[in-house]
């Protein structure tokens, strides 16, 4: 008996190999449905790989023009994921819920996971950078803003969270938005962040801090029939542990949503 183990010995250590125990990365083959750091997922990749997440800027990028995206048209969506050792990634086009806004079809290097609704790679890789591409189906008429939200690993300890938010073309030459590009600095925060944007006509304004759950944590400021410049500083405070939040800014017709890193 005890020979015979030893004979597959060299057979076991193979397996574990290819299944990926040996390599770096938790999830060579792909990552599972449910960890891109949505609101709607509530968590990320560092449930399983450990280590800590960051925040990073244009991770996630398309072919969507100016003017927004036409409902039922195909678009062409990278992933471009920078750094030193194996990477991999977890993409999803969500509503506020978690609920998949469009359809998904899968590249050449890239599968569908959980029911089709998030796009992963089909091997990691150490190449730098690495770029994915999948096509998204835009969804119905009338949806609005959707935003793609990600999960990058780069050499396993580190979690990397990006979002892209494309918004529904509502009539050729025709702005959707009653506020211009909403601006959040200094992201990473430490003790206090601002807030800017630009409101084009009057309407009643609420910005929100939500954990990445849902829940809320504070109510940062409410106005009523406001329009012009918005600018506003926020202190926070030690009830606020560091972490991963979101802001949401609600007006009587639109919903925004932008990350914020407190350290």
């Amino acid at each position: 008996m005890k020979k015979s183990l030893l004979a597959m010995l060299p057979a076991i250590a193979i397996y574990l190999f290819i299944s990926g125990y040996g390599n770096d990365s938790k999830y060579p083959g792909g990552s599972p449905a449910g960890y891109t750091g949505s609101p709607g997922d509530g968590k990320d990749c560092t449930v399983c790989h450990g280590g800590s997440a960051e925040f990073a800027d244009n991770w996630i990028s398309s072919d969507v023009p100016p003017t927004g995206y036409l409902p039922g048209e195909n678009y062409e969506i990278t992933v471009t994921v920078s750094g030193s050792g194996d990477k991999g990634f977890l993409v999803a086009p969500q509503d506020i819920d978690g609920n998949l806004l469009g359809t998904l079809i899968p590249g050449s290097d890239t599968k569908l996971v959980g029911s089709n609704a998030y796009v992963t790679q089909k091997s990691a890789s150490n190449s730098n950078p690495r770029i994915w591409n999948f096509t998204w189906t835009a969804p119905e008429a009338g949806t609005g803003e959707v935003i793609f939200y990600g999960a990058f690993t780069v050499n396993k300890p580190v979690t990397i969270l990006s979002n892209l938010s494309l918004q529904e073309n509502m009539g050729v030459g025709i702005p959707r938005n009653n506020i211009s590009k909403i601006t959040v600095f200094p992201n990473p925060a430490h003790s206090f962040f601002s807030c800017e944007m630009f409101v084009n006509e009057p309407t009643d304004l609420a910005l929100d801090l939500y954990s990445l759950s849902g829940g809320l944590i504070r109510k940062l400021a409410t106005d009523k029939n406001f329009s012009g410049n918005f600018t506003e500083s926020f202190i926070i405070g030690n009830d606020i542990p560091r972490g991963c939040y979101l802001l949401v800014l609600s007006t009587n017709s639109e919903k925004h949503l932008k990350r914020l890193l407190i350290r």
